[in-house]
């Protein structure tokens, strides 16, 4: 796992062949922290998981990493179901 600049998750996940449709994204902010953890899975470009934190109110600094290279089925029940609005809030 090699961890990175989170825009260049981002940057990947976007540059990425696979189908916008089916992008697939869980987020939530962190128990008693600064900032956000957010995981975005598709089923042919893998999930990768993005921490990030609002250094000021005008600066998101962050790192992330690919952690799977495919939802496979041990992990798709844990992303929203496609075409859902609610952007994985549970």
């Amino acid at each position: 796992m090699r961890v990175r600049n989170w825009q260049d998750i981002i940057d990947d996940v976007m540059d990425s062949n696979a189908d916008p449709g089916g992008l697939r994204a869980v987020g939530g902010d962190r128990a008693g922290g600064i900032g956000e953890d957010m995981y975005i899975g598709h089923p042919a470009a893998g999930v990768s998981q993005l921490k990030t934190y609002a250094k000021n109110p005008m600066s998101v600094q962050g790192v992330g990493s690919q952690i799977a290279r495919k939802i496979d089925d041990d992990i798709e029940p844990l992303f929203p179901n496609e075409g859902s609005t609610d952007m994985g809030a549970r």
